[in-house]
């Protein structure tokens, strides 16, 4: 019995160190397999603007220096009308686009801007002074658009750019040229008129703040293992056997601390996420319905 004994504690294999512990990612981040390590698979944009309310579309009540909508031409008082190819009446549209377009990628913003311009004698072709803005207008695609500016003139002085489209002079809609140029006879030299245009711009999303909730923690270093005791021989039974010793628990994680400006910017992120996907939703609707009616 002795000798069963002796074979049992040299037969019995002790537990080994556990395991490092898992890396834990944000829920932002994705791992990726690659020698380059971890990286983000979508970063949320950022323009850089301070949206407000408007008659009509979206307005910026300010904009943020050096940042990607001052880059692009944005000013306070613009209305966002149209982002990425799609009519905006709400701000959080305008909000879920920038996040859902992406830190590095561009934005197409179609903006509505008043004007102060002012109405001044100049010269015509045929020499004749006449009350006019000092701009060439075409209206060939049924749309009054800014074919060029006169170096120097009242349109020039007022920041009005080629291929702006004109909506209205004086809160009146101006459908073609004659109409425009009629208006602005009608007004007379010596005014200034609030003219309204429309312009496409382009502006290249910069990072959004707070991109990841939770920190990433180091893995932990394994814990020495205790060295096994040397079982105790009982003089007095042949027949007991060493008990071995209770496996360790791995080691936790240290708790990272989370404030409430991470959770802020990780509700954003995930109702970002939740608009694209609503978006892509309403797109495989569409193509669905129209497969089925071109059956």
């Amino acid at each position: 019995m002795l000798l069963c004994a002796l074979l049992s504690v040299a037969s019995f294999q002790f537990p080994q160190a556990p395991a490092a512990a898992p890396r834990f990612l944000a829920p932002q981040e994705r791992a990726e397999t690659q020698a380059a390590g971890r990286q983000w698979a979508h970063r949320p944009g950022r323009l850089g603007v301070t949206l407000g309310s408007a008659a009509h579309g979206v307005g910026i009540a300010s904009v943020e220096p050096d940042s990607p909508a001052g880059e692009a031409g944005l000013r306070a008082g613009d209305r966002i009308v149209v982002v990425d190819g799609r009519q905006v009446t709400a701000s959080n549209a305008v909000v879920e686009a920038v996040r859902a377009r992406g830190a590095g990628n561009e934005l197409a913003l179609i903006v509505e801007r008043d004007l102060s311009i002012d109405v001044l004698n100049l010269a015509t072709d045929g020499g004749e002074a006449r009350p006019r803005l000092g701009v060439l207008l075409d209206s060939s695609s049924n749309e009054l658009r800014v074919a060029s500016v006169e170096d120097g003139g009242p349109a020039e002085r007022a920041e009005v750019r080629a291929g702006d489209r004109v909506l209205s002079l004086e809160g009146e809609p101006t459908q073609d040229a004659e109409t425009l140029r009629a208006r602005v006879a009608e007004l007379g030299a010596g005014r200034t008129v609030k003219l309204t245009i429309a312009r496409e711009l382009h502006a290249k999303l910069a990072d959004a703040p707070g991109q990841s909730l939770f920190a990433t923690p180091a893995p932990m270093a394994p814990r020495a293992p205790t060295p096994p005791k040397a079982p105790r021989r009982r003089s007095h039974s042949a027949d007991a056997v060493p008990v071995p010793p209770a496996p360790m628990a791995p080691p936790q994680p240290a708790a990272v601390p989370v404030g409430p400006n991470d959770l802020t910017s990780a509700i954003r992120d995930l109702r970002a996420e939740l608009g694209e996907l609503r978006r892509e939703l309403g797109e495989l609707r569409q193509e669905l319905a129209d497969r089925r009616q071109g059956r």
